[in-house]
């Protein structure tokens, strides 16, 4: 099967799939975000009391369609079965008002990427 992603029953719906009507209150600009409205990737698992526990990234659907232009969260969903999951409604790890501020803001990765790109030419 190659590359394909890992889906239930042999069919090719994925379990955790984008879903846009999620929000919550962005700590960060204090509004609701559809957080996980663009896209749902990056999936752990692990078997915790009897139960299929997923971590997995998910983006917002805000800014430019183009890579690094949303913020990634990270959120969990259980199962009983492996197949059947329940998400929790908001994300469980997100950039906040705490120490990582300086390393999560917007302005924060646009001032690193910029940075970087005074280096010296490499050759």
């Amino acid at each position: 099967m190659g590359n394909r992603p890992i889906h239930p029953s042999g069919g090719w719906d994925p379990v955790i799939r984008p879903r846009p009507e999620s929000t919550f209150i962005d700590p960060m600009s204090k509004t609701a975000n559809h957080w996980e409205a663009l896209h749902t990737f990056n999936p752990a698992a692990i078997v915790r009391d009897g139960k299929v526990v997923v971590l997995y990234r998910a983006e917002d659907d805000a800014g430019a369609m183009q890579i690094g232009a949303h913020t990634s969260r990270l959120g969990m969903a259980e199962s009983a079965d492996g197949i059947h999951f329940t998400r929790r409604p908001e994300p469980v790890f997100f950039p906040a008002e705490d120490a990582q501020k300086a390393r999560e803001w917007p302005a924060a990765w646009k001032i690193r990427a910029l940075s970087s790109q005074k280096m010296a030419p490499m050759c």
